[in-house]
């Protein structure tokens, strides 16, 4: 928090509110998607989600038109935050959507999106999503 004009406290940086963390610049919460850099005291850059409320996002999130996207897809949040791409053990407590969660692989593309019902190729190998998002 920074003292300003008038003794006024302003919210600055990560603050832990309302049964979440959210995120303040100059007294207003983040909202929607945002690139956290160093410049913001992460150590890696990487996307996040913020909601209306300007929680951040974590776990998994069925993403879409709200979010200003065109279709509605599956994304997953780490606890800290940050939108998981690549490949990515899932399972072993750690839920799918489903409410399942043995151990497996998933792949989320660089947009974050749960890839599913499809062949896709990484490195010259190809990979078979099932509608879960779990990979073979």
């Amino acid at each position: 928090m920074i003292v300003g004009d008038a003794g006024v406290i302003t919210k600055n940086g990560w603050v832990s509110e309302d049964g979440g963390m959210k995120y303040y610049k100059d007294g207003k919460p983040y909202t929607g998607w945002h690139y956290m850099g160093a410049t913001e005291g992460e150590k890696t850059p990487h996307w996040s989600y913020f909601g209306g409320d300007g929680k951040i996002y974590t776990g998994w999130r069925k993403m879409g038109r709200n979010e200003g996207e065109e279709t509605e897809h599956w994304s997953y949040f780490g606890p800290n935050g940050w939108l998981r791409t690549g490949w990515q053990q899932m399972g072993k407590g750690t839920a799918n959507p489903d409410g399942n969660s043995p151990k497996h692989k998933s792949y989320f593309g660089n947009n974050g999106w749960l890839v599913t019902n499809s062949k896709f190729s990484v490195a010259g190998k190809t990979y078979t999503a099932d509608g879960r998002g779990w990979c073979v």
